[in-house]
Parts: C-alpha cells; structure tokens; sequence
C-alpha cells in the first residue's frame, strides 16, 4: 500500500503517528509522512520550540517524509496558544489548527493529485486531510491522540474543570453551540477551499466514514451511549523500550520510586517543579525528576541524595518500575502509566489534561490535585502520596486497568487499517 501520514506539528498529535508509520515502513509498504515544519537549520535553533524538531524523529525512525512550508500564521499563532488555559486554550487551539489550511490543502492536492496514496492515516485536528481526502475520494483513518473528545453530556466538555455529572446541563448545552458554530465555520472554509460539500463533522463526531482510531482502551474512557461503529480502539503504542539500563537513573533498592514528568511543552514550569519536590518528605523514597527546559534551574537549586535530576530520561523504561508517576496529564503520560499500572498524580497545565486528571480520578487511578496546586505543603503531599501508595481500591482498579492493555497498539491499528482496506477492495 501507499500511505500518506499528515500531522500538525505538534509532539503530543505525532507519537501515536510516528510509531504506526514506522509499523507501516516495517511491513513494505510506502510511506511519506507530511507535516508543516521548516528545513532551516538556522529558524530551528533560533526559535527552539519542539514542533519544529519531530523530523529528527521521522528521521531517527527511518520514516520517509515531507514538510510542508509552514504557515507563519499559525507558527504565530501556535506561539499565543501556549499563554492560554483552560477552554480558552481549546477555542484558540481551534484557530492555530484551521490556519494555514488553504496552503497546506493546495500543498497536498499537487502531490496527490496524480500519484494518490492508497489510503491517508491524520491527526484528527489536521483539517486539510480531510478536505484533501473529499476532494480526490482517497479512503481516510482518523487517529485520536487524546482519547474520545466527542461531546455527550453529562461527559464534562474537554478544556473545562467541569466534572462527570457533577453539573447542569445548560452549561453543555452552551459549550455544544459554541462547538457546533465552530465546526460549521471550519467545514465551510475547507469546502470553499475544495469547492465541494463535505459530509462529516470535523469535530462533534468521527470525521472518517471509513475507521476512527483511539489510541486509548475502552475502559479507560467515561461510559457513552453513541459511539460510532467504524471507532477502533488500539490502545497505545508501548513496545518499544530504550536501550539504556534503567539502573543508571534509579536505585530501586532504596524504597519507592516516585517520577516527575510535566511533559514536553509544560516542563518550562521550574517553580512547580521545585515545589513539588520540596514537598516529598517521606523516607525511603527515591525521586526521578525528568525536567526538560526547567533542567539548569533544578539542577542549581535542588541537592537531596535521594533526588535525581535528568533532562530527559526514557519514560517507558522508568514507568515499569515506577511506584507513584506526578505527572501534567497528557495523554501519551497517561496511557503509558496505566500500561504499567501507576497511579498519577496530577499537576494538570492546559489542553485536555484538566479533563484527563478529573477522567483518571473518575476510574479511581489516580488524584487531581489542581485545586491545591497553589497552597500545598509537606502534609498534603505526604498525605496524598501515602494514598497513592497504599490505597487498595487505587491498587486494584489500576491492576484492572493494567491487564487490559496490550503491548503494542501500533501494531493492532495497523492490523485494524489493512483488514478495513482489504475489505473495501474486495467490495469493489
């Protein structure tokens, strides 16, 4: 098969991405993976944003690929997004991923246009693929990086602190005409730009026909009434470990091991970091901190035995021994810690992850701790660790969790997608 990737240029929107690419590569089929980005050396070091470095993945992967020239406009505006929280977060969001969606739309439509891959496999919120996709009929997967963001009340809107039917249902209804407002406006901007009607919903529904990918299980969804029947649910993609022996960053012969992620585009957050740390007072405990930007500042102001500071570490390796995992809450964390059946605790910054923290609290994995996160000290986090740590209700429904997890979802959606192709072609 040929297969076309495209992405936005964000980390969290390519993870799942890049490992079923590298599957696809893996079985001998043909592959380019498309994603605005820059081949300047020189625009990368200047503006040192990770978005604008997922080739050196591709690359390190062996995945063949493409950049589209990236829109200024929604380089600009990708650089706004990151001041935003909360729901404002996801409406401005909304915005960073419609812009540049004539240029990337006119991009694809020249390479596909007489050479057509097989089958696209997108980023759900990468409009242009699917309006690449109505124009030429190229059959389309739609992979959910964070879970099912479908709104259906009393299931709290994504970007809000909103919990499950903990609140009225006006306030939905509310969010679902903002929603729906947005979702017409997009789809007739990209029907403009194809000159054609498309008949999917971009946002409120599965926007492909064909399959729907979440690379999350089932269980570890809220329960819902409507789900579409072309949605597959993969899991994540945790087979591939690093290299590196895990004893070169821990000891676990010292007691418990607590890991400290706040992720990729939230780790700049040095204060957060150094207060979460100061508030761990327990004994035998060992404390891995993966700090990313925030790496120089903890390094000169923390000095505890028991604390190891690393830029960055290999999660997968360090999750299988970890004991309790503070984390921001995105997705990818979150889908590897119930993998290995960790309890969270969550520090949520933005996005979805204030959703993703109240959906793990909710299964009984893990503690919100955002309502504190200005006022906590030493007791509340001995307190809250101590429940993390001892709690049989939390043992059991994230030993539950666990075993429901298979080792290799990229592998599993790939499976999904060639059964999905195999029989449309038999149907013609």
């Amino acid at each position: 098969m040929k297969i076309a990737f495209l992405s936005n240029p964000t980390v969290g929107h390519t993870n799942f991405l890049i490992s079923l690419a590298a599957k696809s590569v893996a079985m001998n089929n043909n592959v380019i993976f498309y994603l605005p980005g820059s081949y300047n050396s020189f625009v990368k070091g200047v503006i040192n944003n990770p978005a604008l470095h997922i080739d050196s993945k591709l690359q390190k992967n062996d995945i063949p690929y493409k950049l589209i020239p990236i829109s200024l406009y929604q380089g600009l505006l990708g650089i706004i997004l990151s001041t935003k929280r909360g729901l404002d977060e996801v409406k401005f969001a909304l915005r960073v991923f419609t812009a540049g969606g004539k240029k990337y739309t006119q991009y694809l439509f020249n390479e596909f246009s007489n050479n057509p891959p097989d089958i696209i496999i997108y980023d759900y919120t990468f409009f242009s693929a699917i309006a690449v996709s109505e124009k030429l009929n190229i059959p389309r997967v739609a992979i959910y990086h964070s879970g099912l963001p479908f709104p259906e009340y009393p299931i709290p809107p994504i970007g809000t602190k909103l919990k499950y039917n903990k609140y009225p249902e006006n306030i939905f209804n509310k969010y679902l005409d903002f929603l729906l407002k947005k979702e017409n406006e997009i789809k007739k901007k990209f029907e403009l730009i194809i000159e054609k009607n498309i008949n999917v919903s971009f946002l409120s529904s599965p926007s492909s026909k064909f399959l729907n990918i979440v690379n999350t299980i089932f269980e570890a969804e809220y329960s819902r009434n409507n789900l579409n029947y072309c949605i597959f649910f993969s899991g994540p993609d945790v087979k591939r470990l690093s290299q590196k022996n895990e004893e070169e960053y821990f000891n676990k012969q010292k007691g418990r091991l607590i890991y400290i992620s706040l992720g990729t585009v939230f780790n700049n957050q040095s204060d957060l970091f150094i207060k979460i740390i100061n508030s761990i007072d327990i004994k035998n405990v060992e404390v891995l901190v993966a700090a990313g930007s925030s790496y120089n500042k903890l390094k000169l102001k923390i000095s505890k035995p028991n604390i190891r500071i690393e830029k960055f570490v290999p999660q997968l390796n360090v999750l299988k021994h970890t004991d309790v995992f503070i984390t921001h809450g995105g997705k990818n964390s979150i889908n590897e810690a119930l993998k290995f059946g960790v309890p969270m605790l969550f520090f949520p910054a933005g996005g979805e992850q204030e959703y993703n923290a109240n959906l793990i609290e909710y299964l009984k994995v893990g503690i919100n701790f955002s309502k504190k996160i200005k006022s906590f000290g030493k007791e509340e986090m001995t307190s809250v660790l101590n429940k993390l740590f001892n709690d049989n209700e939390i043992k059991l429904a994230i030993k539950n969790l666990s075993k429901k997890h298979k080792n290799d979802g990229a592998a599993l959606a790939y499976e999904k997608i060639v059964s999905k192709y195999q029989s449309l072609k038999n149907e013609e």
